[in-house]
């Protein structure tokens, strides 16, 4: 459990954080980007412009020190996020 706390926490931390300290939202552009499988839908989900989304992923990919658009990385983070997701529901 440890481990898998501290692979949520290394993805997830840093943008709860930067969302709490610059009322932001890079968690949530990150979980619809995923969700949506283009930056297009994402955008419309988000109700942004594409060019917005993609600042805000460039902003996430600093942040968190990997390209949240590789496949590799994307992985990674996509797990964490779902994971904090299905961890917060049964923390109750």
């Amino acid at each position: 459990p440890e481990v898998v706390v501290r692979f949520i926490s290394r993805y997830v931390d840093p943008l709860e954080a930067y969302d709490a300290n610059h009322n932001s939202e890079l968690r949530r552009t990150l979980e619809a980007y995923y969700d949506a499988g283009s930056l297009e839908e994402a955008a419309r989900r988000l109700h942004v412009h594409v060019s917005t989304l993609r600042y805000r992923l460039g902003r996430a990919t600093e942040l968190l020190g990997v390209e949240v658009r590789e496949h590799s990385a994307a992985l990674d983070v996509q797990v964490a996020l779902k994971a904090a997701r299905v961890l917060a529901v049964h923390r109750d």
